[in-house]
């Protein structure tokens, strides 16, 4: 997923949902392996930050440098 603001990519997101298998781990690996770093859209500086999701954990990193996340970590709560 990709949230623009004036037509500018501001940030990306991978979102998983447990129920299927996929954890915030899955989208990190994603991120790592899936995504060219060196696309347009995910070149330093071209977006914000990058996410990745699951309901109860979210990462996020700055930069995508291939195998290497630099990360912070959030745990979420949420009303049921």
């Amino acid at each position: 997923m990709v949230l623009f603001l004036n037509g500018m990519p501001l940030l990306t997101a991978e979102l998983k949902n447990p129920p299927t298998g996929q954890t915030v781990e899955d989208a990190v690996h994603q991120y790592r392996t899936d995504r060219e770093s060196h696309a347009p859209l995910f070149a330093p500086g071209r977006c914000a930050a990058h996410f990745a999701v699951d309901p109860e954990l979210v990462r996020m990193t700055t930069h995508l440098t291939g195998q290497r996340w630099a990360t912070c970590t959030v745990a979420c709560s949420y009303w049921r």
